[in-house]
């Protein structure tokens, strides 16, 4: 890490000595970082801090039930789409010059109705169709494509392709390949011929390559790691590790094109958010020495290193693309994220998940049709965001 003169140090150590920082975290892949993060920083400056991991729903849950009590975390270090539930989290606002580093896609990611509400991180987070160029010599461009290489693909012992069907944010991009957006601004649009022309198409095609509905992430991604799918629709946030382990075997490409159009995910970032309006809280200062540490070009490009997703501070950011830009496949994930669209991070947004989850599952199971599908994912994310609106900021 940076060297800091040692006046400096006994300077910051005096001022923090025996203060404590609580931070919650989604990401897996990067707790030995944040391990020596945690040694590094309270060398520094004298400030400790205690970091949980947590599966991205059960951080979700855990800080809701939370946020207004002495157990809250000071920091979570999560999806922007948390945004959308700011009231009941009681997030601080964010101001300008915590966050005038950051590239304008990444402030976008936490930012609603002109206010600011985390500090990105990383950003990206959007999906990409992965190959195994073992098994496919040149990638499909598109759906019917992957369906005339099926018979080939099946004679070499591999299945074509895999996703998690059941996971509403792999099922955006089946949705929005029509044109449509589920939400857009804080309007939700779920009642409409594309959306529903979406939903078949995602049925149609878990049919057509026999997709595996009870196929966790972890088996996702470790059979396409061991060879037994050709293609797998993953996020960035694989690209490192799937790239360690198949080196020169991975290859990635767009997401298939539908009737000549491409299919769009989302995008958004990982951002520091302050539960219990830590921002303002006593601990203030230490938690501002925390973001200036986290979010310095080092950690930046480590963390890029752990995670895949991109720096949001335009300084890493520029540098992550000068060392990448003569690499095939991250041209191509950039590309990727050039197609995507800003998940808003709003009430809008969050109650749009649970509506979505709710048809989406119905609809695969054969319960219902997609036409009454859409109804009720329209009429269900309303409910929820009545229920989110009654509370105010």
């Amino acid at each position: 890490m940076k060297q800091i003169p040692l006046f400096l140090l006994m300077f910051c150590n005096s001022i923090y000595a025996g203060q404590e920082l609580t931070i919650w975290h989604d990401k897996y892949q990067a707790t030995p970082l944040f391990e020596q993060i945690t040694n590094d920083f309270q060398s520094e400056t004298g400030i400790q801090l205690k970091v949980h991991y947590m599966p991205t729903s059960v951080l979700k849950l855990t800080a809701l039930k939370k946020s207004h009590t002495s157990t809250a975390p000071d920091i979570l270090i999560a999806p922007s789409d948390f945004i959308g539930n700011r009231s009941a989290l009681s997030l601080s606002k964010v101001p300008e010059e915590l966050n005038n580093e950051s590239l304008l896609l990444a402030k976008a990611s936490v930012t609603d109705d002109g206010k600011q509400f985390g500090i990105p991180l990383l950003f990206g987070n959007h999906l990409l169709l992965y190959y195994n160029k073992q098994l496919v010599p040149e990638p499909a461009r598109n759906w019917t494509q992957l369906l005339e290489q099926k018979p080939l693909l099946e004679s070499k012992g591999a299945s074509v392709i895999n996703w998690k069907t059941g996971e509403m944010y792999w099922v955006i991009p089946f949705l929005t390949a029509f044109g449509k957006s589920p939400v857009d601004v804080d309007t939700i649009h779920f009642d409409n011929k594309e959306i529903q022309h979406g939903l078949e198409l995602l049925k149609k095609q878990a049919e057509v390559f026999g997709i595996d509905s009870g196929c966790d992430y972890s088996c996702v991604y470790q059979d396409f790691v061991d060879g037994k799918v050709a293609y797998s629709i993953n996020g960035d946030w694989a690209y490192q590790s799937l790239s360690t382990e198949m080196a020169e075997d991975l290859g990635v490409s767009l997401m298939p094109e539908v009737n000549g159009q491409p299919m769009h995910s989302f995008y958004s970032s990982i951002a520091l958010l302050f539960p219990n309006h830590s921002l303002t809280s006593k601990k203030q200062q230490a938690i501002n020495e925390f973001i200036q540490y986290i979010r310095n070009d080092e950690n930046q490009l480590l963390l890029y290193q752990y995670v895949g997703m991109m720096p949001a501070t335009t300084v890493a950011y520029d540098l992550v693309v000068k060392q990448q830009e003569d690499i095939q496949n991250f041209r191509v994930l950039l590309e990727q994220l050039n197609r995507s669209i800003l998940m808003p991070p709003n009430r809008a947004m969050s109650a749009a998940w649970q509506g979505m989850a709710k048809g989406v599952s119905l609809y695969m199971s054969g319960k219902v049709s997609s036409e009454k599908a859409i109804q009720l994912m329209q009429k269900h994310s309303l409910r929820e965001l009545n229920r989110l609106s009654e509370t105010t900021e």
